[in-house]
């Protein structure tokens, strides 16, 4: 299981880097917790 970084997804410094999550991670992005 993977633990956010204080509170917050590890995003990538790239913006045209893409980008791999698994669905316990689209969740919480749907449920609106902050990514950057």
């Amino acid at each position: 299981m993977k633990r956010l970084e204080r509170g917050r997804f590890q995003w990538p410094v790239e913006q045209d880097e893409p980008i791999q999550i698994d669905l316990e991670e689209l969740k919480w992005l749907l449920d609106g917790y902050s990514i950057r």
